[in-house]
């Protein structure tokens, strides 16, 4: 995989990118992140459809020991999985919201009280369909951009400190 460390003074710090050429890939970027991640953390992954946005939380949950597989919630929008390796996370709350379209609907699955548990990781699919949704201080945005039918452009910023 050929990683890029993004000059701070062209992105700001906090940022890395890399560019992928397979599913195998984007799982590692995914799991070498998951190591950096603590509870509390809300990880929001953005992309156009068919990007590995559930193939980087897939590799995410594989990390932390999450079983059974994470198959994407797009029909019931939200699913909760237990963590088994490491202390500092306990759940992985896993929302996908491509198919919603109001407040009330997001609202009315708890999201919130997932997101003020210091002991769950919340990974997001679709984010930007609800941009006031998500806390700021322990955000982990990653970006996947399609380059090519086989490549994508990833990039991962991470709150400050923790670079």
């Amino acid at each position: 995989m050929m990683v890029t460390r993004v000059k701070p003074s062209r992105l700001g710090s906090g940022l890395t990118a890399q560019i992928s050429r397979s599913v195998g890939e984007t799982s590692r970027c995914a799991a070498g992140l998951a190591r950096r991640l603590q509870g509390g953390d809300t990880v929001l992954v953005s992309g156009p459809v068919g990007s590995g946005k559930t193939v980087f939380i897939k590799a995410l949950a594989r990390v932390l020991g999450v079983r059974p597989v994470v198959r994407s919630p797009s029909f019931v929008v939200l699913a909760s999985y237990p963590v088994r390796r490491g202390d500092r996370i306990r759940t992985l709350v896993h929302i996908d919201c491509y198919r919603l379209k109001r407040r009330t609907e997001l609202e009315t699955i708890g999201v919130r009280d997932y997101l003020n548990s210091g002991c769950s990781l919340v990974a997001v699919e679709w984010p930007d369909q609800f941009p006031w949704a998500w806390p700021g201080r322990r955000l982990v945005r990653v970006s996947l951009k399609p380059t090519s039918k086989t490549t994508r452009r990833i990039v991962i910023k991470v709150p400050a400190g923790r670079a």
